[in-house]
């Protein structure tokens, strides 16, 4: 089953990218599916959402809408068909 993966923000502008389909057949972590999405968009972008292998802060990884800090973090599990977005942490002022 298709799962979207979108990108936003300075992560989007990088990756010249504003989704990716990824086919899954069974649940799969957050962890695995960030890795595929790296695999399919041929650039490891993990240092702009990731910093020693946890979540940065001010970044949001969305399962359906729900922010996966509030579930099981990168352990939170995936289920195929799910939209999954990422937004990189930002500034502004």
């Amino acid at each position: 089953m298709i799962t979207n993966i979108k990108f936003f923000s300075t992560l989007r502008l990088s990756l010249k990218l504003k989704s990716l389909e990824i086919d899954i057949e069974i649940p799969i972590s957050m962890r695995k599916l960030l890795s595929l999405a790296c695999r399919n968009a041929g650039i490891d972008f993990t240092d702009e959402l990731l910093e020693d292998k946890k979540i940065k802060k001010g970044t949001l990884l969305l399962l359906n809408g729900r922010n996966v800090i509030h579930l099981q973090g990168l352990d939170t599990m995936i289920p195929p068909g799910s939209t999954v977005s990422f937004f990189p942490p930002s500034g502004g002022g």
